[in-house]
């Protein structure tokens, strides 16, 4: 990291052409989601709280396009609307070692004249880069996906990527993608050398990240959705005594980045997992933790975990952007009316589902206790919203 990757910068040199970060140096969190989230808290008596973190170097994962051409390759964003890749080389938002992971690659392409791939004629090797960054070490996990059936055309380029990085280096993977469509990954993955997972430390527990598992890309930033979840778990108790061991089930839980420090510090712990690259972080991380008595991990859907909420003391969920399942939601608005009270932890990447699910929640008995806003993806309109919601009185 060089002392200009350490300077707020005034503009970036790769606008307007890249869509990454329409709002590029406003501070504060984007208007219009902020505002809904406002008046919902003020409709129901609840204040929202907001949290912003140093926007600049807090990505450390990326999905680039590869096009362009074997001589003159373009490592990026599409542009709105289109297919032209916004070659960014120089991104602020980015961790530094994306930057350079990108350059790297530039250069293994040229050694090897391996084609990018082409929208419009449908050939061509590289399609996408996956780069993950390891905060403590700065290491990278590289997975390279490519129009082909197998891949045995890229181990010219797998040589020349290992001799750029060297021990940058923490993985390296293929996935094969050579369907016309503009889905990012195929189903098909290799590992080429270096660890199954990469790991970082979330919530006092280190939490492994296989390639194909889901993981955010503002850790920095996440790490306080993390505690959060935790002081609400933990509860007031004195500094001097232990929390209250409480029963939690983690439904969506991926690789456990939320549930697995809860483990740890004594809870009891239910997982509900459905991606295959998710369960197996998962299951690293519980192997890490040595228990005497390992976690009950439902693999499938959520609904699979509905009957394993019917007596416990917390709910952590983080659906996908499309909120809570039909099942799962008509489980919990049940739930609302038993004894003994039921807390809530909703994690939200998507606000027009959450805040239908949490109408839906509320109109059923539940009441909001909090409320917090995270600009985990900034000078973007996104906003990942956080709310704890509890039954009874």
């Amino acid at each position: 990291m060089t002392e200009d990757d350490l300077t707020p910068p005034a503009d970036c040199s790769h606008r307007p052409i890249c869509p990454g970060c329409p709002r590029f140096g406003q501070a504060g969190l984007a208007s219009e989601p902020r505002q809904q989230l406002l008046n919902f808290c003020g409709q129901h008596g609840a204040r929202l709280e907001e949290f912003e973190g140093e926007p600049f170097g807090s990505r450390v994962r990326a999905r680039l396009a590869i096009r362009g051409s074997a001589e003159s390759p373009k490592i990026g964003i599409f542009e709105a609307g289109t297919h032209r890749v916004a070659d960014i080389p120089r991104c602020h938002i980015h961790h530094p070692q994306i930057n350079v992971v990108a350059a790297a690659c530039k250069r293994a392409i040229r050694q090897t004249h391996l084609s990018p791939y082409s929208d419009k004629t449908k050939r061509g090797v590289l399609r996408y880069l996956q780069v993950v960054v390891q905060r403590a070490s700065g290491k990278v996990q590289l997975v390279v996906v490519a129009n082909l059936e197998r891949p045995d055309g890229l181990v010219p380029f797998f040589r020349a990527l290992k001799t750029e990085l060297g021990q940058d280096l923490n993985g390296l993977f293929w996935n094969l993608q050579s369907e016309d469509n503009n889905r990012i990954l195929g189903v098909a993955w290799g590992h080429v050398s270096g660890p199954e997972a990469l790991h970082e430390t979330l919530g006092g527990a280190k939490i492994f990240f296989p390639p194909d598992a889901f993981g955010q890309a503002n850790l920095a930033l996440f790490d306080r959705i993390v505690a959060q979840v935790h002081s609400w778990v933990n509860g007031e108790a004195p500094l001097a005594s232990a929390p209250k061991r409480q029963s939690v089930v983690e439904l969506y839980a991926g690789v456990g980045a939320i549930g697995l420090g809860l483990l740890a510090s004594g809870h009891s712990l239910t997982f509900n997992e459905l991606a295959s690259g998710g369960i197996r972080g998962l299951r690293l991380g519980i192997r890490e933790l040595a228990l005497e008595a390992a976690p009950l991990v439902l693999e499938g859907d959520a609904a699979v975990a509905i009957p394993a909420l019917e007596s416990t003391d917390w709910v952590i969920v983080d659906p996908p952007r499309k909120g809570l399942s039909s099942e799962v939601l008509q489980a919990l608005i049940r739930l609302a009316s038993r004894e003994r009270p039921l807390n809530i932890a909703y994690v939200s990447c998507g606000l027009p589902s959450f805040l239908r699910d949490a109408g839906a929640l509320l109109e059923a008995g539940y009441r909001l206790r909090n409320c917090q806003a995270y600009a985990l993806f900034p000078f973007t309109e996104h906003l990942e919203t956080l709310a704890w919601f509890r039954s009874g009185a």
